[in-house]
């Protein structure tokens, strides 16, 4: 069984990815896409003001309501997939689930626009990429700035254009 962990933010470029995992599961076979969304943890200072239940609350609610992009892409496609959304450091915490769920990929965006942004998803990648025991594919954004590209190499990661 073929299974695909897409880590999902709710960007356009996030979108992009689902759609082309979309393509490639009519063609390739995939069994089951997840697609995850990891909420950053909110400081202490935060729970000396709002109790830990209405914390919990947000965060689902905010990861519910980036995954919900994703999720129509998905209906309509009529693939299989289920949703996550899990709170911590994004890095370990996609490898966690992608181990939880035994896929066998996992899937990532190279990030929105901007170059903070983009240098923010690199270093993501090259987190996830050096700790990953499946393989790890790059999809870049459909529209990338000229002359601006990040190469991942590991066994088994690509960078692939569109």
């Amino acid at each position: 069984m073929r299974t695909v962990l897409i880590a999902f933010d709710g960007s356009a470029d996030a979108e992009g990815v689902v759609r082309r995992v979309i393509r490639e599961a009519r063609g390739d076979g995939i069994d089951r896409i997840h697609l995850l969304n990891v909420q950053t943890p909110l400081g202490g200072y935060i729970s000396q003001f709002v109790g830990s239940r209405v914390v919990r609350e947000f965060q689902r609610d905010a990861g519910q309501a980036a995954l919900a992009a994703g999720e129509r892409l998905l209906e309509m496609a009529g693939c299989d997939y289920r949703t996550h959304v899990r709170v911590g450091d994004a890095a370990p915490t996609i490898l966690r689930v992608a181990g939880e769920l035994g896929v066998s990929q996992v899937v990532m965006g190279t990030g929105g626009p901007g170059l903070l942004a983009r240098l923010a998803q690199y270093l993501l990648i090259a987190r996830v990429i050096r700790r990953a025991s499946v393989p790890v594919v790059i999809l870049a954004a459909e529209q990338r700035p000229a002359g601006f590209e990040f190469p991942v190499g590991s066994s088994g990661s690509t960078v692939l254009r569109p």
